[in-house]
């Protein structure tokens, strides 16, 4: 069946015409408000130009969203990044074709899913407005929190068929592979590497590790997106990587992705990513190889292949990594600080937290301060717990850690449900390779602050591909589709 209007309405004209009158209307007034003051007319309508596309191809916009995460993150209009806007205009354009159909048929473990992520949402917003008197400071972070959740709800509802996934998924691996192609250079200290990221918007003086280029960024906004980044992919790419057959991947590409992806992990130097990474290709290799015999080779050449690396790697650093995964650094005593200060904080306000507004971080970094031998106020306010299931049971409560967990156990379900059901070579591949993507990631969030309700964007991407698998595994992906 053709992908057009057509799909989403019903057979009245008035219904007919009435998702693109509001879509462009609404179109419109995006455009003239973030046109407003700073941004030039040029700019304006090119934006809204891209709006139009996306009207027209919704997947347009997810493939737009993946740049400007990847490489624009830091880049703004008025008071947010473009693709905060162009994901809340794809959720208008999806709540408008659900409004009209009625009804939104998914699998039961994705239906889950969502509906953790809404209370979630829900009972942060509530917990904000609890602890903090301003109503914009309130709805800012209630914003920021809903646009998260959007960007999985819209590649769940957006990639509609196994085309546009495969589409998706190799636009965002070349994007990813651009990037870790950028940090390789950086690493190797070639200046034009470094020189790209003020091309792509970003302030060179910040932060210090880059002004010193001790740690490559890519195109990322520094060393630590890009990690999470690197050891999301990464074992999504070997997972892909043990199909015999490509499937709707070619072999050298997705051979080039891997080790490009690979070596810029490990020069990223973030000790956490690169042990989560590990794990999780560890994993990848476990679940996708059936023999025992072949699986301990595979990863014992694994083991081997890294230590070799990083051998070498230590020499090009005059020994940082050493120091770093012996734990020789300020940031070792700082996390130990950072748990002593939540754990007090945490001790104050265990159902509902502190929230994430002003008065909730002046509480903690009060309590960090004091925790601190120096007593130093300055860097009381730069520690933070650095964990991501700390971060949500200290601004959430008891309450937001058991939504927090129960997210992630629905999501494991699913992705198990998958990998004894599906019988596509490649989707399994996809499958496996999620699987060891998550396992990497929430390692890698247990030592620092990001995660799916603190402000890590692109890995919602993951969280909408594993929806939509569950959704295409059952055949129930049959919702209204817009234009194409």
């Amino acid at each position: 069946m053709k992908y057009t209007i057509a799909n989403i309405v019903s057979k009245t004209i008035f219904q007919k015409y009435f998702l693109w009158i509001t879509a462009v209307l609404f179109a419109v007034f995006i455009g003239i408000f973030v046109s407003r003051g700073t941004v030039e007319y040029d700019i304006f309508l090119g934006f809204l130009l891209i709006l139009l596309i996306v009207l027209a191809k919704p997947i347009a916009g997810l493939l737009f969203a993946i740049p400007l995460t990847l490489w624009y993150p830091s880049t703004e209009l008025l008071w947010a990044p473009p693709r905060n806007y162009l994901i809340f205009f794809m959720g208008i354009i999806a709540l408008m074709a659900l409004s009209i159909k009625g009804k939104l048929k998914i699998n039961r473990h994705s239906k889950k899913i969502l509906t953790i992520s809404i209370i979630f949402v829900l009972l942060a917003i509530s917990i904000n407005l609890i602890h903090d008197t301003s109503l914009t400071i309130v709805s800012v972070k209630g914003a920021r929190l809903l646009i998260l959740f959007l960007v999985g709800f819209c590649t769940m509802f957006f990639i509609t068929n196994k085309k546009y996934f495969y589409l998706f998924l190799k636009f965002l691996i070349v994007c990813m592979s651009i990037s870790a192609f950028v940090g390789i250079g950086q690493f190797l200290g070639i200046d034009f590497f470094w020189k790209l990221r003020e091309i792509a918007g970003f302030d060179p003086s910040v932060p210090s590790s880059i002004i010193s280029r001790t740690r490559i960024a890519g195109l990322s906004l520094f060393s630590i997106p890009l990690s999470y980044q690197l050891a999301s992919v990464t074992p999504l790419l070997l997972g892909l990587l043990t199909i015999k057959k490509g499937g709707g991947f070619s072999k050298k590409f997705l051979l080039i992705a891997f080790i490009l992806c690979f070596l810029a992990l490990l020069m990223t130097q973030a000790r956490s990513a690169i042990i989560g990474g590990f794990i999780g290709l560890i994993t990848v290799i476990f679940l996708g190889t059936k023999k025992r015999k072949k699986r301990k080779i595979k990863m014992v050449s694994l083991g081997i292949v890294m230590v070799l690396i990083i051998f070498f790697l230590n020499i090009q650093t005059e020994g940082s990594f050493t120091k770093r995964f012996l734990f020789q650094d300020q940031t070792t005593q700082w996390r130990i600080s950072a748990f002593q200060a939540s754990a007090k904080t945490f001790a104050r306000h265990p159902l509902i937290g502190v929230g994430t507004g002003r008065a909730g971080a002046q509480e903690y970094e009060a309590i960090a301060a004091s925790v601190l031998a120096d007593r130093d106020i300055k860097r009381a306010k730069i520690i933070s717990p650095h964990n991501q299931f700390i971060n949500v049971l200290l601004y959430y409560g008891i309450f937001g850690l058991l939504l927090l967990i129960l997210f992630y156990y629905y999501i494991f379900k699913g992705l198990f449900y998958l990998y004894h059901k599906i019988d596509d070579k490649t989707m399994q591949g996809v499958v496996i390779g999620l699987i060891g993507l998550f396992v990497a990631y929430i390692f890698h969030s247990s030592f620092h602050n990001n995660g799916p309700f603190i402000s890590d964007f692109f890995n919602w991407f993951f969280v909408g591909i594993t929806m939509f698998l569950l959704n295409y595994s059952n055949k129930m992906n049959k919702y209204e589709k817009l234009p194409q």
